[in-house]
């Protein structure tokens, strides 16, 4: 109604009046400019929130009553409410700084060195509800935020520290999750109980100060105290720390597994080479990491248009930005050959770290649905595990295990063998410009 007011009157008039076009005459409409049928006058009102710093972490909360968006920048986390209004601001650092409302839930113990708190982990832990935030400070340890509703919007209870001093040393310290290179944490609920399933990124310096491990599933205590010990764990092996850098960019869980993305190298040696991408899946039903699988992720990006007969021209885009996984409509899941519904793995691929290809777009979307993924997965295990195994086929992974072929049932008696299942991937979707 607003937008028929707005229009010209003399528009209006050719509306309303009906069509007497001259005899033997084809009546056509007149032609009515853009500018002539909007109105540049109307304001439109965006809600909008200043953090006040780089945005490290967001995630947001829907309730059946109320809903909440929780942001955290460098040394404070924000609460959010309806249309964005700040609800709530919690100081989490810097370490060892009086103010730091975070810091003073821990008491006395070693709290590592001062600095400041950059958010590594935010998360939910549907349970209580809880928010859970990690930092980089403190050894890495973590906070748990019990959500109050307050009407339509939530408040965060006073924060409890994940953190048993005398549960925790320098070289075994289950609560010592996050990194401060960069760390991806899934929450898996079973049962009555919330496990943890936690990436790691590593090098030299951060493995020898608090202990933390590149893939771990960690289970909350009951009482909050922290984690529980003696969890399943993987690292990198100290002689590749140096070399083999792997960064994690992203995490979900999907049906009965827990998924994680990962930038790294392809190769194992020591000279820095080309980087990959790989999908690292995990039970989400068992905590143990024998299940532990990897998968090579190819996005390539073709032109459509090229000379009827000339070599198809595919470039490769190696290198993941970021991801999102959902399932898909109608239209999207016809295009991608699959059933209406299923859940697709949506990823932002560069051609390498610095995001410049040369020629072609600068970055591309790669669609990967997720049964193809598991299909693949299913069958490089059987390429590795069942007979006949192809002579000499190694089990890969060595950056974690030592070095072991298919199937090697004298090795699998010293406990669980990971399988790389090193096949790829492959998914071509549409170009993404920015």
């Amino acid at each position: 109604m607003e937008l028929l007011l707005s229009l010209p009157q003399s528009f209006l008039l050719l509306l309303l009046l009906p069509a007497n076009p001259a005899a033997g005459e084809d009546w056509q409409c007149p032609r009515t400019s853009y500018a002539a049928s909007r109105d540049f006058d109307v304001k439109y009102v965006v809600p909008s929130f200043s953090a006040g710093g780089l945005v490290q972490a967001m995630v947001t909360y829907e309730g059946e009553n109320e809903s909440a968006v929780f942001v955290a920048i460098r040394n404070r986390l924000h609460v959010l409410g309806p249309d964005l209004k700040s609800l709530q601001s919690l100081v989490t650092g810097p370490a060892g700084d009086p103010g730091c409302q975070t810091c003073a839930t821990c008491g006395p113990g070693p709290h590592g060195p001062p600095g400041d708190t950059d958010t590594k982990v935010l998360v939910l832990e549907p349970a209580l509800p809880a928010l859970v935030s990690c930092g980089s400070s403190l050894q890495g340890r973590c906070f748990l935020h019990e959500l109050e509703p307050q009407g339509t919007a939530l408040h965060l209870a006073a924060p409890a520290c994940l953190f048993s001093a005398h549960h925790n040393r320098p070289d075994d310290c289950p609560d010592c999750v996050a990194s401060p290179l960069g760390t991806r944490v899934t929450v898996v609920e079973q049962g009555q109980a919330s496990y943890f399933y936690v990436a790691s990124s590593l090098d030299a310096s951060v493995a020898a100060s608090f202990s933390p491990h590149s893939v771990s599933i960690r289970r909350l205590k009951a009482d909050y105290s922290g984690f529980a010990p003696g969890f399943a764990a993987l690292s990198v092996l100290p002689k590749y720390l140096a070399s083999y850098s792997i960064e994690y960019v992203h995490s979900f869980q999907s049906g009965a597994f827990v998924y994680f993305l990962t930038v790294q190298p392809t190769s194992m040696t020591d000279a820095p080479g080309a980087l990959h991408t790989r999908l690292a899946r995990l039970s989400a039903t068992e905590t143990e990491l024998g299940d532990y699988r990897e998968l090579v992720l190819d996005c390539q990006f073709a032109p459509k248009r090229r000379r009827r007969g000339a070599p198809e021209d595919s470039r490769p885009y190696p290198v993941l930005r970021v991801a999102h996984s959902a399932p898909v409509g109608a239209q999207l899941a016809t295009e991608l050959s699959i059933a209406e519904g299923q859940e697709v793995l949506f990823g932002v691929f560069v051609a390498g770290k610095d995001g410049s290809p040369g020629v072609g777009p600068n970055s591309v979307v790669c669609a990967f649905p997720i049964d193809l993924l598991d299909t693949l997965i299913d069958k490089g295990v059987e390429r590795c595990c069942e007979s006949p195994v192809h002579p000499g086929l190694r089990r890969g992974l060595d950056f974690f295990q030592l070095p072991s072929f298919c199937p090697d049932p004298v090795s699998r008696k010293k406990g669980p063998l990971l399988v790389s299942c090193m096949r790829m991937a492959k998914y071509r979707l549409l170009p993404f410009h920015h």
